[in-house]
């Protein structure tokens, strides 16, 4: 990692996204490609562009920062867009992780009035909100760079934003989450891989 943080762009991958989804065998499981554009240097590396391949559903999210968001089924490409509202709004669909929901979470999502709420695995929720199926994704838990970065990419061009939340963590392993601003942006190219908590 420190190597890429001298680079001017470089590639983000996750040839697996969804471990735990792939071995339950429920198809919640994606491969993702990011590029992120590093010239800001010190860590501050943005998503601009990602390709997420959804193998169970033989489908593909892409999106170029500037440029639009996009899906891909069944031969056809379609547009996608987030969704407007406001976070006073009655009945928002919120997306959470089927295998890593927490208290933290929990407690999150019983702001929302009357909300909706799906689980779901991988990079699949970022994408939910980038399509507009949902509103608001909340991750109160550890990620790495890779989990997250394509998929970033697509709900920015898709017109959301990924926005860091809550305080450093400490994970069940002992490694020490990244420094964090809240309300900033999630970042990527930085020493240390973990990405701060975060909410789509």
């Amino acid at each position: 990692v420190s190597t890429q943080s001298t680079w001017e762009y470089f590639w983000c991958l996750d040839p697996l996204d969804g471990t735990k989804e792939f071995i339950k065998r429920n198809g919640q499981f994606t491969v993702n490609i990011g590029l992120v554009d590093n010239r800001a240097g010190s860590g501050q590396g943005r998503p601009i562009m990602g390709v997420v391949y959804v193998p169970a559903q033989d489908t593909t999210y892409y999106g170029i920062v500037g440029t639009g968001a996009f899906k891909i089924k069944d031969g056809q490409t379609a547009p996608i867009s987030v969704a407007e509202f406001s976070e006073s709004d009655e009945g928002l669909t919120v997306v959470a992780s089927a295998s890593h929901r927490n208290q933290e979470t929990n407690d999150f999502i019983e702001k929302y009035k009357d909300c909706k709420l799906k689980s779901m695995g991988s990079s699949l929720k970022l994408l939910m909100v980038a399509e507009g199926e949902a509103h608001v994704y909340p991750r109160i838990a550890p990620t790495s760079e890779w989990d997250t970065c394509a998929a970033h990419a697509v709900v920015t061009a898709a017109g959301g934003t990924v926005l860091q939340f809550g305080e450093k963590y400490k994970t069940s392993r002992g490694q020490i989450g990244p420094d964090m601003t809240p309300g900033a942006e999630v970042v990527y190219g930085k020493e240390n891989i973990l990405n701060p908590y975060f909410v789509v």
